[in-house]
């Protein structure tokens, strides 16, 4: 109710808790239907076994996440992911989606208009280090994201956007890294979008 959401998925994964399991929390009063029927779980909204070690997991990452000690450890990633960004926004002309917003801690999604997405996601695989253009749900569907469209960015620069997720265990040294790395294969591709000064 504080969002002002009528209704908020939530996956595991992003929490520290395991793939493939989420939450779904609607607004009481907001329409929701079902997209399976059968056995009637999940106050018939959902049909089927629900999976108990799944959500078992979901439940101790978050506990794991709300802690202090776990609180601590997403500031520590919020401020890492911070130090990432400006780098990078010091050395390209680069848009960083969210980043006068409250957002998830070890997510950075930015756009360097003029390079596509799919460029920098394989240069980046032929340095070894893994990022992501669009959701990972919609592998091998590389279109401007809806959400970006959505958040005001014209198609050429959802079309540009990737997305850099890090992780419990990232250290300093990765962000410096990955950092580094992005923006050699970015300034190969695209040398215009650098500023001269850096």
């Amino acid at each position: 109710a504080m969002l002002g959401a009528d209704y908020l998925a939530l996956s595991a994964h992003k929490a520290g808790g395991p793939q493939g399991v989420g939450a779904l929390w609607a607004r009481p009063g907001a329409p929701l239907k079902p997209v399976q029927l059968g056995g009637g779980q999940e106050k018939s909204r959902r049909s089927g076994t629900e999976n108990v070690i799944g959500i078992a997991g979901f439940g101790a990452a978050v506990r794991a996440a709300t802690s202090s000690e776990g609180l601590a450890q997403m500031a520590g990633l919020a401020a890492g992911r911070d130090r990432f960004e400006q780098r990078i926004a010091a050395a390209a002309r680069v848009t960083v989606f969210g980043d006068d917003v409250p957002r998830l801690p070890n997510t950075s999604c930015l756009a360097l208009e003029g390079l596509s997405s799919e460029t920098q996601v394989m240069a980046m695989d032929l340095e070894g280090v893994a990022i992501s253009a669009g959701a990972a749900c919609s592998s091998g569907k590389v279109r401007p994201s809806r959400v970006l469209k959505g958040m005001g960015a014209s198609d050429a620069l959802a079309s540009a956007a990737v997305r850099f997720s890090f992780g419990w265990d990232t250290a300093e040294q990765d962000f410096e890294h990955i950092a580094q790395v992005w923006m050699k294969t970015s300034r190969r591709a695209n040398a215009s979008a650098f500023k001269e000064t850096v």
